[in-house]
């Protein structure tokens, strides 16, 4: 006995054929999905396309350097110094300055001052005894000096120059003798006297010159002041007669 189709609504009609239609060929849309992502990755993994992304990943990340070296704020040398405005301006010896990098005798070396060349000091710090001094140079880079190549005060006047002088390099270390030392402009008793040290005073003996039975010693002073005098108001660092 057969039985008559069941009455449907054109919304059931409509429902029934959509599901038909879609289980009829399920494997289509997954087959095609398929393709396509093994062809983007056989194509991702080319070797044109993998040197290609790679060049222009290396190209943004030299840009990206670039913009970030070129704003930049300046580095901080990470030293923590303590303030020091000093009481008299400071400049450097005769002998010059190298400011450096850091505190330490051996760090990199940021310039070499000239004689007399004025420091501006903002800081100062104490290492194993000695101060090292922080100061700004005219480019705006902080950088330290040393305790030794640092005099204060006025600059003195350049040493006029004085024919004959052997020049002493390295120089040799001195102090005055027990009555101190006149250090004069010239290598003579009557030359002007630019200051006269105590005994024991520390002396840089930097040139010499003989006139008559006696050698006259070009020296620095710890202030960095320069003069002659004369070997017979001189001794050796080590003690007895200062032999040149």
């Amino acid at each position: 006995m057969r039985y008559p189709p069941p009455e449907l609504t054109p919304g059931e009609y409509e429902r029934l054929f959509r599901r038909a239609r879609g289980l009829r060929f399920p494997w289509i849309g997954g087959t095609f999905l398929l393709t396509v992502g093994v062809f983007v990755i056989a194509f991702l993994l080319s070797g044109g396309v993998r040197d290609a992304t790679r060049g222009v990943a290396a190209k943004a990340a030299t840009w990206v350097e670039e913009v970030y070296a070129s704003t930049e704020p300046p580095r901080d040398p990470g030293v923590s110094a303590q303030a020091f405005t000093p009481e008299r301006p400071g400049f450097a010896t005769a002998a010059g300055a190298n400011v450096r990098d850091y505190p330490l005798p051996n760090a990199t070396v940021l310039t070499r001052l000239p004689a007399r060349a004025p420091l501006n000091i903002t800081g100062r710090l104490n290492v194993q005894g000695n101060w090292w001094f922080r100061v700004v140079l005219d480019d705006g880079r902080t950088g330290f000096v040393h305790q030794s190549v640092v005099a204060w005060g006025r600059p003195p006047a350049a040493l006029a120059q004085v024919a004959n002088v052997a020049d002493i390099d390295p120089e040799v270390s001195a102090v005055a003798g027990h009555a101190g030392a006149k250090i004069r402009t010239a290598p003579s008793r009557s030359a002007r006297v630019i200051v006269r040290v105590a005994a024991g005073a520390e002396l840089a003996v930097t040139g010499r010159r003989r006139v008559g039975d006696h050698t006259w010693y070009r020296v620095r002073t710890e202030d960095g002041r320069e003069g002659f005098a004369r070997d017979d108001v001189l001794v050796a660092a080590s003690g007895g007669r200062l032999r040149v």
